[in-house]
């Protein structure tokens, strides 16, 4: 005997199904600009309710309502393109991570200039000039700003689908004939 499981459903979503349930409160919370609707859960779900109404509606203060409010920080921030907001942050690597995102978003290189270079393995600044050349398609970028600039070129590239700029940026043939590479197979390397 074959026995099927249905769900039982409120509102058209599966009961365990929260993800639906979520998008529905938070789509009545943005529309009456009240993010008290996310009360209507507990635990991680009012959490995550709180967060996608905050970047949703791009209310920085929303975010407030989370234990744990740097992420949707950032992320509002990021939405907003607003630097300003970053800069509230108090972690300096979440500062740096917001600013970097929003040097990406608006494609503005002088913004990553707010980042404090930290010579270490993972430096913020770096990374925010390198997301930017792949924003903007800028290999400039990767030749005046960057320590290592083969793979920002070859990334610039890859992205533009444009083997001129192997040729133009890259001195040695090893590494032009790899960003040829890259760019016939489709691949794009990720950040």
């Amino acid at each position: 005997m074959l026995i099927l499981y249905l769900p039982s459903l409120i509102g058209g979503c599966a009961v365990y199904d929260y993800g639906c349930r979520l998008d529905g409160v938070v789509e009545k919370a943005v529309l009456k600009e009240d993010p008290n609707a996310c009360k209507t859960f507990n635990g991680f779900v009012e959490e995550r309710c709180y967060h996608l109404y905050s970047v949703q509606t791009m209310d920085y203060s929303a975010c407030d309502n989370l234990a744990h409010p740097g992420q949707c920080r950032i992320e509002v921030a990021i939405a907003a393109e607003d630097v300003e907001l970053c800069i509230l942050i108090e972690s300096k690597t979440q500062r740096e991570i917001c600013l970097e995102g929003v040097a990406e978003a608006k494609g503005d290189i002088e913004i990553c200039n707010l980042i404090v270079p930290s010579g270490n393995l993972i430096d913020y600044r770096q990374a925010c000039y390198q997301k930017v050349a792949y924003a903007t398609l800028n290999p400039e970028i990767c030749v005046d700003l960057l320590d290592s600039n083969v793979y920002c070129i070859r990334g610039v590239a890859t992205r533009a689908k444009n083997l001129s700029i192997c040729e133009d940026y890259l001195d040695h043939q090893p590494s032009i004939d790899d960003c040829k590479y890259y760019i016939e197979r489709g691949d794009v390397p990720s950040f």
